[in-house]
């Protein structure tokens, strides 16, 4: 499947973030599939920006200004990241607006 740049995702519930009080990456633990993710550089941002609200175009302008990139320069790997955490369970579509 192809994510389109209006689709809203969610993060599942299934799937606990903890995150370190001494700032190493965040960790993602699916009980669905028992599997352990660490979210290593800008993944922990693309992750807490899906919310179930704001579509993949949103995702992408709020990640390239958290991190001060123009976004036509990081949208592609934006969208590859999400889609990465689709294929691994750790997110859902909702809807495409």
């Amino acid at each position: 499947m192809t994510l389109e740049r209006h689709t809203v995702l969610r993060a599942v519930t299934s799937a606990v973030t903890y995150v370190p009080d001494d700032g190493s990456d965040p960790i993602v633990f699916s009980s669905a599939t028992g599997c352990v993710h660490r979210l290593r550089g800008s993944s922990a941002t693309i992750r807490a920006a899906i919310d179930g609200a704001r579509p993949v175009d949103a995702v992408i302008e709020m990640v390239s200004s958290i991190h001060r990139v123009a976004s036509p320069t990081v949208a592609a790997d934006i969208v590859d990241t999400i889609q990465h955490f689709v294929d691994l369970g750790l997110v859902v579509i909702v809807d495409r607006v």
